[in-house]
């Protein structure tokens, strides 16, 4: 089972660092990635593209079909189309998440940014996601490109990625060690 997520990660790293390296040529970098954050969107709100994407029933002439439309009503530049277009008949479309995550990473990497995760309960607004990004830069001391997550799971607080680093100030966090506490007193 392991080897088959290595496997799977490698592939969707490469299939990343081709479409990084086209973009990178056309000079469609910033274009690609808004393309890609877009279906990512999508994969996340579509329970149906999900089970699509992943179903072995599903043939490489639906999943195109389906991708294809979805890529024009997403408005989705042409590079996009064509790779998606191409996971799709390769049937690599299963890799599309991992895909999408490498690529941010080696865009952020191109930047000189370091990439982070923030995790919350609840939809931070703009003012409060440009406020915590300055935090993370200045604490960090270099550039942050944040991938913002809802997981209403939480209850409360955040779950703050850089690098290897953690911070789990989340309430279900709290309230696990809480309750850890509390039998060790018993």
């Amino acid at each position: 089972m392991a080897s088959t997520s290595i496997g799977m990660s490698g592939l969707a790293a490469r299939y990343a660092g081709a479409l990084f390296d086209l973009a990178k040529g056309k000079g469609l970098l910033d274009e690609t990635a808004a393309d890609l954050l877009k279906l990512s969107v999508a994969y996340d709100e579509s329970p149906d593209l999900r089970r699509l994407v992943s179903s072995p029933i599903s043939s490489r002439v639906d999943q195109a079909r389906v991708m294809e439309v979805l890529a024009e009503k997403l408005e989705l530049t042409g590079l996009t189309k064509n790779f998606v277009g191409l996971l799709a008949s390769s049937r690599r479309l299963l890799v599309l998440r991992q895909i999408i995550e490498n690529y941010v990473v080696l865009r952020s990497q191109e930047r000189g940014e370091i990439p982070a995760e923030v995790v919350s309960s609840v939809e931070l607004t703009p003012v409060q996601q440009t406020r915590l990004e300055e935090i993370l830069k200045r604490a960090i001391g270099k550039d942050i490109a944040i991938n913002f997550q809802i997981d209403t799971n939480l209850l409360g607080g955040l779950m703050v990625k850089v690098g290897s680093l953690m911070v789990d100030g989340s309430l279900r966090n709290k309230l696990q060690h809480m309750q850890l506490t509390m039998k060790g007193v018993g």
